[in-house]
């Protein structure tokens, strides 16, 4: 064999050792999972970890270490399965999406204070914008105006009305969600959201009784309306995908809020509400 073609060989064959060591393992795992998995790393190599005692100490010494690999590996591994159930075609378009999105709610308010509340039926509708940044998952900011309350509201602690209360609260609200999805036929996709939505206070109705409807501080519950507001959204979505790139879709998700709706004494008391809805999105500057 010519020697300058040995030493050619030898050298790719070493070289491409090394980038095996430095990008990944065996079946191709990537290298930054190899090196997290392993508790020692020395000047980019990754030591396997030993399970042998060293001297002085017993065996009982290693087991922390041991089983805090296996629950590393066993968060890799979790991740990477719901990052392959997620997983699309390559052909997916990346890029920016605008749309327009409405539907309706049902709504309760839950809290220290709210005893007990029956669901108020109300509307949302807005716009949105998403960046799809790989063939599986987006990130998306919505503007909707959304409404949430409760029927029958039983209300309980000192200095608060015995009777029931009907509350309509309306808000401007931004959701930021991630979102992965998943093809099931060449046009039809399943996809799962969740996120943080900030809602800015519009309105706050109340009615006490037989009293009629008033403003939340004018009536007899004379409490204020937070001004923001924060839920945590979750959903499933199902798309059609049409022949020029634009996407219908159906959306269900909940909303489960994480601050309180009214200021004191209701500052405990929190929205919550199932959102179903309609959406549009198409490329844009395609």
């Amino acid at each position: 064999m010519d020697p300058v073609a040995f030493a050619t060989a030898r050298s790719d064959r070493k070289e491409r050792g090394t980038v095996t060591e430095r990008l990944g393992g065996p079946l191709g795992t990537p290298g930054w999972v190899v090196a997290w998995l392993s508790p020692k790393r020395e000047l980019g190599r990754v030591r396997r970890p030993s399970l042998r005692a060293p001297a002085g100490r017993g065996a009982k010494s290693q087991k922390p270490q041991v089983e805090n690999i296996k629950n590393r590996a066993t968060l890799a591994v979790t991740s990477a399965l719901i990052l392959a159930a997620f997983a699309e075609p390559a052909h997916a378009q990346v890029g920016w999406y605008g749309g327009v999105t409405g539907g309706v709610s049902s709504a309760t308010v839950r809290g220290d204070r709210a005893l007990d509340s029956s669901s108020r039926n109300g509307v949302i509708a807005g716009v949105f914008g998403s960046y799809r940044f790989t063939g599986s998952s987006a990130i998306t900011l919505e503007g909707n105006w959304a409404s949430y309350g409760g029927r029958d509201v039983r209300l309980g602690g000192a200095g608060l009305t015995g009777d029931p209360v009907d509350m309509s609260l309306s808000y401007v609200e931004f959701p930021l969600l991630l979102s992965a999805f998943r093809p099931i036929s060449d046009a039809v996709r399943i996809g799962v959201s969740f996120g943080v939505t900030t809602g800015i206070n519009l309105s706050c109705k109340a009615q006490v009784g037989s009293d009629p409807e008033a403003d939340c501080s004018d009536s007899d519950l004379a409490v204020e309306a937070s001004g923001v507001t924060f839920t945590v959204p979750a959903g499933l979505g199902l798309g059609y995908e049409l022949a020029n790139g634009s996407v219908l879709m159906l959306d269900a998700r909940y909303a489960l809020g994480v601050s309180g709706a009214f200021e004191s004494p209701l500052s405990g008391v929190k929205n919550r509400a199932w959102q179903f809805t309609g959406k549009w999105h198409f490329p844009l500057g395609r």
